[in-house]
């Protein structure tokens, strides 16, 4: 982005560049290079378990010349800047999500967790006019994804309990199922013989 006296002059694709410069003219590098944020955040489920989570945002800067020129206006084009605004929406945004799904939804559908991420940093907030967050960074958003769920010693206790009462579960209920069939199996053939037997006396 070439810059006079504060004001967005031109905006040159990437390349050399030969071109006589008026004074007080500045030459601002913007990165358009795919970058990845990733977030660590304590928060509590919808069911009120705390547990710690880590998400990665990838995203890239628009590169229309409009989108620079007011990305350079309101927000400037420094990376760490961008960076420090894009983060507080994506406390934001895990702080949200995580109070819409209890903890053993989170811990295993985490496609949804990162799905309801993503539409709040892409969906303008409802009745007070204002752009989603995507759209105020100017960003485009590449990608989100759940990274790692870690919970407390007491609930992975109650998880592993409630995974081993399900096989439990399921154990007895094959063994049902086989018993019922042996039953069955047991009538036929008791069915069978008496009609044998009865053949025989006719």
């Amino acid at each position: 982005i070439i810059v006079t006296q504060g004001r967005v002059e031109d905006i040159q694709e990437p390349g050399l560049l030969f071109r006589p410069f008026a004074p007080f003219t500045s030459i601002e590098i913007v990165n358009v290079r795919r970058q990845a944020r990733q977030i660590n955040q304590n928060v509590a489920s919808s069911d009120k378990q705390l547990y710690d989570i880590d998400i990665q945002v990838d995203y890239s800067r628009l590169t229309s010349r409009e989108a620079l020129r007011a990305a350079y206006g309101e927000i400037g084009v420094n990376d760490t800047a961008l960076n420090n605004f894009l983060d507080g929406y994506i406390n934001d945004a895990l702080k949200s999500a995580s109070t819409q799904f209890p903890l053993d939804e989170a811990l295993s559908d985490r496609g949804a967790f990162a799905d309801r991420i993503r539409r709040f940093l892409t969906t303008p907030a409802a009745g007070d006019g204002r752009r989603s967050p995507a759209e105020q960074l100017y960003i485009r958003l590449d990608d989100v994804k759940v990274l790692d769920i870690r919970v407390g010693d007491q609930y992975a206790q109650l998880l592993s309990e409630k995974a081993n009462l399900e096989v439990q579960i399921e154990t007895e209920q094959k063994r049902g199922q086989q018993i019922e069939a042996q039953q069955a199996n047991n009538l036929f053939q008791a069915e069978q013989e008496a009609q044998v037997a009865l053949t025989r006396e006719v």
